[in-house]
């Protein structure tokens, strides 16, 4: 029997079959305006649809893009797309499904995805770095997952790393996410990231940028591996360059700490991967 995965994003949201380690059947769609009942009414139709095709299931898994409480299954808050505030998945699930659920939001997803499938042969740790529409981090200790306290870890995309008062959605000044997001280099400079990361100059300063919030992070957990995902990544071997190469400088007396940095190679699957596993540990 196979995981029901789920993908709730930003922009997109998508649907899969996990079994034997491995992601099929994966279906697409635009994230609709509207809170969840429009997305979760064609994920409920896209499940039977998998009925009908044959596939039984165990369990759901769930990859959100937001903050959640892993614990309730439960939204915490849906800063890019509204209407999904306190939003229980456990309860959908029951009703809809008839099967136990697990939800994360998506860098703790791909985290996991990373660990588990990534090829980096079970380092001890690894922090993966998801920067698309916002910023966010996963960490992995040992197999294990940091949720904090508040299942609110790895909100990496706040951290201060620069003095100039630039305003976060999240009300914060001079935020990671701020200065180095997908959504807000379009805003603030008036061209899609992948236009302006074209250009050699332009990456130079975005990698010193990026080097900052990796330095903060560490500082603070010391990682063996930083994997880096979302559609920044797309830049590929050439941010990957300048990224270790900052990092490094930025360190300065405590560049014996560098990790080892590489790209996601997991592609779309990777955070169905990761669902597949989180909601493993239900069974």
């Amino acid at each position: 029997m196979a995981i029901f995965t789920i993908d709730i994003g930003g922009t997109k949201c998508a649907v899969g079959v996990g079994d034997a380690g491995s992601i099929t059947d994966l279906v697409s769609w635009p994230t609709e305006i509207g809170g969840p009942q429009h997305t979760l009414d064609k994920v409920t139709q896209q499940f039977n649809a998998f009925i009908n095709n044959g596939h039984t299931f165990q369990a759901v898994g769930v990859c959100f893009g937001g903050p959640v409480n892993y614990a309730t299954n439960t939204v915490y808050t849906s800063v890019h797309k509204a209407g999904w505030d306190e939003f229980n998945f456990g309860t959908w699930s029951n009703t809809q499904l008839g099967l136990p659920i697990a939800i994360d939001n998506d860098a703790n997803i791909g985290a996991l995805a990373e660990y588990h499938f990534g090829g980096y042969e079970n380092p001890e740790s690894l922090l993966y770095v998801t920067i698309s529409t916002g910023i966010g981090a996963g960490l992995v200790i040992n197999g294990s997952l940091l949720h904090g306290f508040r299942n609110s870890a790895g909100e990496l995309g706040h951290i201060r790393i620069t003095d100039e008062p630039l305003e976060c959605q999240c009300g914060r000044l001079g935020c990671f996410e701020r200065v180095c997001s997908g959504a807000w280099l379009e805003r603030t400079h008036g061209r899609p990231a992948e236009v302006l990361l074209a250009e050699d100059a332009f990456l130079s300063t975005y990698a010193e940028n990026l080097a900052r919030g990796f330095a903060d992070a560490v500082l603070l957990y010391n990682p063996e591996v930083i994997v880096i995902g979302g559609g920044i990544s797309n830049a590929g071997p050439r941010l990957l360059e300048r990224v270790r190469i900052t990092l490094k400088k930025e360190l300065g007396s405590w560049a014996h700490l560098m990790p080892r940095i590489e790209i996601s190679t997991l592609g779309p699957s990777g955070v169905h991967l990761g669902a597949m596993e989180l909601a493993r540990g239900l069974l």
